[in-house]
């Protein structure tokens, strides 16, 4: 119904202007033709009635008298005439007639076969003429015959005496059925230019109705998010507004239709790079939890060690207080500083690994800092890409205006294109409100993303710190191991030598002493180690939340792109 609505009233448009204007010309035209055929006929009559009044005027120069019932000009009896008269009639249907004062003396005009010779004219007529006036009439009764007539005045020869009147006439039905011949002959040519027009108004409209109906099938399948079907074939090549039309909905379709595709594959990358980082920073928080751990082993054992090497202090004093009893402590010391060096050992193969993990985790906050960077990046194409969309709805829009303006100039008839341009108005401002909706999602994502890089970079520079102080720390257990070996050596030197005891205890004693403040600033830098990887923990954990936020973003971008159809 909608095709048929459309043409007809396509057709309409063309064919009801037409016919008013040949019902109108038609009209018009048969009462110009009427009166100026009546006109022609007054103007042929009058023609002829002067005609034969200058013939008459040729025969003689004498004066017009009658004689009996005869007409003479002159020496010249007229008689003879009314056969002029009569072929006159023959070739033009025009009768033709004499008139002295009001009495008709010559004529072509019979009744009942005979001519009307002796007959007077309508008083009134002869009045008119006899005054010098000429006389046109239509309606006039001659010989039983509704006739158009002309009455000219007669004069005497070089004179202006009026003395009768030259009437030619002619058949009222004769010259109205010529008249209704040309009309009819009008008509029939209106008639065939109508039914071209028609033809024309069918083959127009129907193929205008192709092309706006092709046109709406695709917009209305844009407006479901549907561009997978074909584009617009009819009317592409027209060279009017139709064939802008067709051009411009292809257009649409294919510049949304790769902005579409262009915004899916970011957020299949995005999607992809927010579950990488969620793995990444899922692996990143285990591995602090362990580092945790590690570290809380180290400040134990160093706090473990302080103690030990107190003790170690208290029994160099009871060695120098009691050196009777030197021999015995020896072999004690001789077992602790064994001791001491397995753990010394230990704490050093403890920072080994502390550093290492420490390596590894600032190696996985750079992998996090480029992936963070990558959706930075991606964020950015899909803004560039929504601008784009917002581009060509804002492009759609002025489109539509300038549809519905052309279809308000059309009127009735363009009341379909009209509601084209608006499907076409409502399709643009949904492309820009998904737009403006997804440049807001990009710019949170963006800030968040910003200042999930910055927050990165700052746990970056905080396990650089922690490398470099966790390696001090080594640097200083592998003195605290050399010193040991150095107790160790004199602990032998003891066991060989009882008379160099006080002397080497007293070094001992200073040694024990350095090694005590030693191991205590140990025990505080690990205790600071161990509250700066809890840091870390809680920023790789923030991390983690926010790259799960990502990831929420990232699928409610999906979700509005999966309404589209490619």
């Amino acid at each position: 119904m909608k095709k048929f609505g459309l043409k007809g009233k396509l057709m309409l448009l063309a064919i009801l202007p037409t016919l008013i204007i040949t019902i109108v010309f038609g009209v018009a035209t048969a009462i110009r033709m009427d009166n100026a055929m009546t006109s022609s006929y007054k103007t042929s009559l009058r023609t002829a009635a002067c005609s034969v009044r200058n013939i008459l005027q040729e025969i003689d120069d004498g004066t017009y008298h009658v004689e009996g019932d005869a007409l003479w000009l002159g020496p010249t009896d007229l008689s003879y005439v009314n056969t002029v008269l009569d072929e006159l009639y023959e070739q033009t249907q025009m009768y033709s007639t004499i008139i002295i004062n009001d009495t008709r003396m010559l004529t072509s005009v019979k009744n009942n076969g005979e001519r009307a010779v002796g007959t007077q004219i309508d008083p009134g007529i002869a009045s008119k003429v006899m005054g010098g006036e000429e006389h046109l009439a239509t309606g006039v009764v001659v010989g039983g015959k509704k006739c158009v007539v002309c009455y000219v005045p007669l004069y005497q020869p070089k004179t202006d005496e009026v003395i009768g009147a030259v009437f030619t006439g002619m058949n009222q039905s004769t010259m109205e059925s010529q008249i209704r011949t040309t009309i009819i002959s009008i008509i029939a040519i209106g008639i065939g230019i109508m039914a071209l027009v028609i033809v024309f108004a069918i083959i127009f409209s129907s193929r205008l109705a192709r092309v706006i109906i092709a046109s709406q099938r695709v917009c209305l399948d844009l407006a479901d998010g549907n561009f997978s079907r074909e584009e617009v074939s009819m009317g592409t090549k027209r060279k009017d507004e139709l064939g802008e039309m067709a051009r411009g909905v292809n257009t649409v379709k294919l510049k949304v239709g790769e902005a579409i595709v262009g915004i899916r594959d970011n957020i299949d990358m995005l999607l992809k790079d927010a579950d990488g980082l969620t793995k990444t920073a899922t692996t990143t928080s285990d591995t602090m939890g362990d580092l945790s751990n590690a570290v809380t082993g180290i400040a134990d054992g160093a706090t473990s060690q302080a103690q030990e090497v107190t003790t170690a202090a208290d029994h160099v004093s009871d060695i120098l207080a009691k050196m009777e009893m030197v021999n015995q402590n020896v072999d004690s010391t001789e077992e602790n500083t064994v001791e001491m060096t397995k753990a010394s050992k230990s704490v050093i193969d403890s920072f080994s690994h502390l550093i290492s993990d420490i390596e590894s985790s600032i190696s996985n906050l750079d992998v996090i800092v480029e992936k963070m960077e990558a959706v930075a990046n991606a964020v950015n194409d899909v803004t560039v890409a929504a601008d784009d969309i917002n581009g060509i709805a804002e492009q759609t829009n002025l489109l539509s205006l300038n549809a519905s303006i052309e279809a308000a100039r059309a009127g009735e008839a363009g009341q379909g294109f009209a509601v084209v341009a608006g499907e076409i108005r409502q399709l643009a401002d949904q492309s820009r409100q998904s737009s403006d909706k997804i440049n807001q999602i990009m710019g949170n994502l963006k800030i968040e993303t910003a200042e999930a890089v910055e927050m990165v970079r700052e746990l970056n520079d905080i396990m650089d710190r922690q490398k470099a102080s966790s390696s001090e720390s080594r640097d200083s257990i592998e003195g605290l191991v050399e010193n040991i070996e150095q107790t160790k050596n004199m602990v032998t030197d003891i066991k060989n030598s009882s008379d160099e005891v006080k002397n080497l205890c007293a070094s001992l004693n200073d040694n024990v002493s350095n090694l005590s403040a030693i191991s205590e600033e140990n025990a505080a830098s690990s205790q600071e180690t161990a509250a700066s990887v809890e840091q870390i923990s809680n920023a790789v954990y923030e991390v983690s939340d926010m790259s799960d936020e990502l990831k929420k973003l990232s699928n409610h971008l999906a979700e509005l792109i999966d309404f589209f159809k490619i």
